[in-house]
């Protein structure tokens, strides 16, 4: 991503493990609830350059998302989340790119206040997506100040949602582009797995993959839909 560097300055992480959907009115409905696990900050992001076997997602209509329709090793929505909702200066195409239609704030002006701007999905090994491979999520944002928090979440069925948390990141006196990434392992699931990665303002790390609280003029999250196979 042009411009972008990975995280800058000192990093923040939370493991937590809870597991809960966004039903049709938007709710979260928890299942577990969250247990905290060891702090550390990320490791280093992968570059663009570092992908060897790009498969770039296309926008799906049927799902309303991004997605990744072959097997892979990379999943790379490029440009299709750039920006936010229809806020000033960088619309995001086909908003709210949301497996459930959750909507996302149009306020703000693009790279003055924070957005989503690029998601991409790599194995670990550089083998095609599959059942108990290591894979790691990225995210090219635009950080509007430390009180921007990054929530990453994954879901075994793109039919039927059921968003499991997987960690939170935010940097310390930060502003501008950055890049946040967490990792986890495929599970045994349907075909076409997704993955959630939720921005959010003056809320903190969540575990709820549709939480409005905090200052909710600001908060954005986009899905990605990939191929994994058995």
């Amino acid at each position: 991503i042009p411009g972008y560097e990975p995280e800058v300055g000192e990093a923040w992480k939370e493991s937590w493990e809870n597991v809960g959907e966004c039903n049709t009115t938007g709710q979260f409905e928890p299942t577990a609830s969250p247990t905290t696990a060891s702090s550390a900050a990320p490791t280093a992001t992968p570059s663009p350059s570092s992908i060897t076997s790009v498969y770039d997602a296309v926008f799906d209509s049927n799902y309303g998302v991004p997605r990744c329709e072959f097997a892979s090793n990379t999943c790379d929505t490029g440009s299709l989340v750039v920006g936010r909702g229809n806020m000033t200066g960088g619309a995001e195409p086909n908003y709210p790119n949301t497996l459930d239609g959750f909507p996302e704030s149009n306020n703000g002006v693009f790279h003055v206040a924070e957005s989503i701007d690029r998601i991409w999905i790599t194995s670990t090994g550089g083998e095609e997506f599959r059942a108990g491979e290591n894979v790691t999520i990225a995210v090219g944002t635009y950080i509007y100040d430390e009180y921007d928090t990054v929530d990453f979440f994954y879901a075994a069925n793109a039919s039927n949602p059921i968003w499991i948390y997987i960690g939170s990141n935010y940097i310390e006196g930060y502003t501008g582009p950055a890049i946040f990434e967490e990792s986890y392992t495929l599970p045994t699931g349907a075909d076409n797995q997704a993955v959630r990665v939720q921005l959010t303002y003056d809320l903190g790390p969540s575990t709820n993959p549709c939480d409005n609280d905090g200052d909710e003029w600001f908060h954005e999250r986009d899905d990605v839909v990939f191929k994994v196979l058995p």
